[in-house]
């Protein structure tokens, strides 16, 4: 069993010093071209789009734990918005500070201590938490504060890592449909949607540890990176079906809500999973 405290510090060290490096126009243009940041971002909007009742008509307060480089704000199609991002990194959350969001946009920094703290209860509409709860040592602690932060009717992404090809060092445990539905329906949650998705990322992941094509094929995966990091989601998928059809998923993504009337908090049901 992996030693939770050392976990915790090799997270902090690892995406405190991925953050930290600052490149200005770089760090502008990474969270949208980003291959590692963009399939995760666009999936998880995608998800949500059919049940976050996402609007113009008013403010929407969303609210991502475990921001990184901002990808899943920064692309969210709803304007005005109120963004929100904590991040075991500091530097994280501070380059996000730093950034000219536009019109009728803003972002603000919450710290750990708050959420721990529940000081942000029923305060918004959609929140995401994108492969971070394998890094998390007490995931129903996490969901919990997450699905209590949620407004009424509010909506929850989450995203997990699946067939990993590797062990990560920062993970604490892995994770399948089984216990990623028991441990949100746990906290009082209502799943509409689990999708399994991404074949392309072990196939990449397939050739570049093996290191095909020499150090041409090293230059030529990193332009596959590129090129899918700023493609949209359609054609990740169009190309699932035809390169990495024999790979396992890669990406699930769980949508769910918590209900309108307090009373029905705890009832869920799963209307939809795919694949």
């Amino acid at each position: 069993m992996k030693n939770i405290e050392d976990t915790e510090r090799v997270n902090f060290e690892y995406y405190e010093t991925l953050y930290a490096r600052r490149v200005p126009l770089l760090d502008r243009v990474m969270p949208y071209v980003s291959y590692d940041q963009c399939s995760k971002a666009r999936r998880n909007i995608w998800a949500i789009e059919k049940y976050a009742e996402i609007c113009h008509s008013k403010v929407i307060d969303v609210f991502d734990f475990g921001c990184g480089r901002g990808s899943f704000l920064l692309m969210f199609p709803c304007r005005p918005l109120r963004a929100y991002g904590l991040d075991i990194s500091p530097s994280a959350t501070k380059n996000l500070e730093a950034r000219d969001w536009g019109r009728d946009r803003s972002f603000n920094v919450v710290s750990l201590e708050e959420f721990d703290n529940q000081k942000l209860l029923e305060h918004f509409d959609v929140c995401c938490i994108s492969h971070v709860l394998e890094h998390v040592p007490d995931e129903i602690a996490v969901l919990d504060t997450l699905a209590r932060s949620l407004r009424p009717g509010g909506t929850l992404v989450i995203n997990v890592p699946i067939n990993e090809i590797f062990d990560d060092p920062r993970h604490v445990r892995s994770y399948n449909i089984a216990p990623l539905t028991k441990a949100v329906e746990a906290v009082g949650l209502g799943i509409v949607k689990c999708v399994e998705s991404d074949r392309l990322s072990p196939f990449i992941h397939w050739h570049e540890i093996n290191g095909t094509g020499g150090v041409f094929g090293k230059l030529f995966f990193k332009g596959i990176r590129g090129f899918l990091g700023a493609m949209p989601l359609s054609v990740h998928e169009w190309l699932e079906r035809w390169i990495a059809p024999v790979h396992q998923c890669t990406q699930l993504v769980l949508v769910a809500k918590r209900a309108v009337a307090s009373a029905d908090f705890h009832s869920s049901s799963l209307d939809e999973t795919s694949r």
